[in-house]
């Protein structure tokens, strides 16, 4: 009986060891919520030649543009777009998701510069009414940075460059 027993307390050690051990992968970014199924990011005028568009992806990939203002292409046009695509935006918005509409400009802010475009990012999901961000991009306080590199990562992802005839970042 103690050969057998012996010969079976390593094969049981191995696998209490294995039961014990933890997953070690990297804690992952906020996401969104999964009920959003279409954000609309539009851009505002500014006084001068600032593009004016806006930008539709839904869950599935489907993306349009719809330039309006001082772009190459005016009217709405199809955008390249994938369901990667969208949770890609999506998760990078999801730290700046309001829980209701909110709009960021002048009074909110200390250090404004005037001028400035105005981004307005909608989230919209079939279970809830659609949330708006609007940000003025006129304003430069520190506390709001979050909410410009979120907006600007987004504007990075989405296929615009090429409808709006350049490179436009902020």
């Amino acid at each position: 009986m103690r050969p057998i027993l012996s010969s079976l307390a390593l094969p049981l050690a191995c696998c209490g060891l294995a039961a014990c051990a933890t997953n070690s992968s990297p804690a992952r970014p906020k996401a969104a919520p999964a009920d959003v199924d279409r954000i609309v990011y539009e851009v505002g005028p500014c006084h001068g030649t600032c593009p004016v568009y806006s930008v539709s992806i839904v869950a599935d990939g489907i993306t349009y543009f719809e330039g309006r203002q001082h772009t190459a292409t005016n009217g709405r046009a199809p955008a390249e777009g994938t369901p990667m695509l969208f949770s890609a935006v999506r998760d990078s918005l999801a730290a700046v998701r309001p829980s209701e509409s909110e709009t960021i400009s002048h009074p909110q802010c200390q250090t404004y510069a005037t001028d400035q475009q105005v981004v307005t990012v909608t989230w919209m999901g079939s279970n809830r009414a659609p949330v708006s961000l609007a940000f003025d991009l006129g304003c430069r306080d520190e506390r709001y940075g979050e909410i410009r590199k979120s907006l600007a990562a987004a504007r990075r992802l989405l296929p615009i460059d090429t409808l709006v005839g350049r490179v436009t970042e902020f």
